[in-house]
């Protein structure tokens, strides 16, 4: 890996992510697109640990993000409130990811990550039909399988095959900013969207929230099938 091409390329995209609605979308494709050869030129061949550290930090990352956004200005709550209901989150991701090694044990290793990615694929499924009425305890469940699936998915990476050392902390910091730069910028632009079609604050709010949820759920299926392909290359006979 290179790491000031790296870099440069992961702040390119990241910029052109983050402004592409206040830009005109011509010079944020033309810097997101700069920024994407960058990274190619700077990691070619990225391991499908990193690929995986990289999957589960950014939508873990994006979900912190999202879910404040949603509790207290789509459904007016305090921030004492919103800090107690974000533990469905990350309560769910701490104690599935803990348990990884003593669930490895006992059940098969390779089942473990797609586990995880189908319980995080689900709840953010379902976080895509949230609106500003959505009763609560449906949303706490959903958010708690989310956060189970992403801590599950990764305590799994330490079983999969391992091509080359690699630490978890430079992917991981670098999905968490692709991750948060994504949603955000889905965010963004459903929310102008509803906004101009007449809905309320709250409901653009929700709109935004659930926009945001799709992406990360697309983004999560495209790096599960990227890491499935390398897992397939590493155990295939040479």
């Amino acid at each position: 890996m290179r790491p000031l091409a790296f870099a440069a390329g992961l702040t390119a995209v990241t910029i052109a992510l983050v402004q592409s609605e206040p830009w005109a979308w011509g010079w944020s494709a033309l810097l997101l697109l700069a920024g994407a050869a960058l990274l190619r030129t700077a990691a070619p061949g990225l391991p499908g640990t990193a690929l995986a550290w990289a999957a589960v930090a950014g939508c873990l990352t994006a979900l912190l993000f999202l879910v404040p956004e949603y509790f207290q200005l789509a459904r007016n709550l305090s921030g004492l409130r919103t800090g107690t209901l974000l533990l469905a989150v990350t309560l769910p991701a701490v104690v599935a990811c803990a348990l990884s090694p003593w669930l490895a044990r006992r059940l098969p290793a390779a089942a473990l990550g797609p586990a995880g990615v189908a319980c995080a694929g689900v709840g953010l499924a379902v976080l895509v039909t949230i609106d500003a009425d959505t009763r609560y305890a449906p949303v706490i469940g959903v958010l708690g399988l989310t956060g189970a699936g992403l801590g599950l998915a990764g305590g799994a990476t330490r079983h999969l095959p391992r091509t080359e050392p690699s630490a978890p902390l430079a992917p991981a910091l670098a999905g968490a900013a692709l991750g948060l730069a994504a949603a955000g910028a889905a965010f963004q632009f459903a929310q102008a969207d509803e906004r101009g079609s007449g809905a309320s604050f709250e409901q653009a709010l929700a709109a935004g929230v659930g926009w945001a949820a799709l992406f990360l759920l697309l983004g999560l299926a495209a790096a599960a099938w990227r890491v499935w392909r390398l897992r397939r290359a590493a155990l295939a006979p040479s």
